[in-house]
């Protein structure tokens, strides 16, 4: 399915990952996040951050903003860092992700699962 993404090991498991900025239907800016396990490109986690939901994408802002950095409150979240990514991937293994159920887990929200989750911010 995926041919593309980084490499990334977490937990000795081989995943691939890849972070993409969009706009929803409503206009929306959109960061995503999405992992899978490699061999089980069918059940990935896909991680939302969208403008408006907790979360302000900065792709196109003048003042500096780029694609794939997230602001939640006065954090940024850098969604280019594989410790990011291994953290992301990590919290969704907790709290219930299965790549080998075969089905995708979307989180809708990522600026709320963030919240109650242990993910490295940008310093």
């Amino acid at each position: 399915m995926r041919a593309r993404g980084r490499k990334l090991v977490v937990d000795s498991v081989a995943y691939r990952w890849a972070r993409k900025h969009g706009h929803r239907e409503d206009g929306r800016c959109q960061e995503s996040l999405t992992a899978w396990e490699v061999g089980r490109e069918n059940a990935p986690l896909v991680v939302r951050f969208a403008d408006g939901e907790g979360a302000h994408p900065t792709a196109g802002e003048g003042w500096g903003g780029g694609v794939g950095l997230v602001l939640i409150g006065r954090d940024k979240l850098n969604l280019h860092r594989p410790a990011v990514a291994s953290a992301l991937i990590r919290a969704a293994l907790r709290a219930g992700w299965n790549p080998a159920r075969g089905k995708p887990h979307i989180i809708a929200n990522g600026a709320a699962f963030i919240a109650e989750h242990d993910v490295p911010f940008e310093s």
